[in-house]
């Protein structure tokens, strides 16, 4: 887990993310989470308790921000496990 390499990606895939200051990237690191795991927009919105709007904006910032489609599976993929190992990472 404490690999360079995972490191690297990890800082790859979330990079930009990652440097904002934690009260910007907490916030969208969750809505990260749940838009890798749903692709209802409602259901996410249920989910974080914001409006669906507030989704869509947020979607919009990660994609403008880490430069990626979520409509690629294999971005997601990527993504996917980038923050799963973050997540990891950060609780230990």
């Amino acid at each position: 887990m404490n690999s360079p390499l995972t490191e690297q990606f990890i800082k790859q895939q979330l990079g930009p993310l990652l440097r904002l200051e934690p009260y910007q990237s907490d916030d969208l690191l969750r809505t990260l989470s749940e838009i890798l795991s749903y692709n209802s927009r409602s259901t996410i919105a249920n989910r974080l308790h914001v409006h669906p709007k507030t989704i869509s904006y947020r979607r919009a910032r990660l994609e403008k921000l880490l430069r990626v489609d979520f409509d690629n599976p294999l971005t997601r993929t990527d993504l996917l496990v980038a923050l799963r190992l973050y997540q990891i990472h950060k609780s230990r």
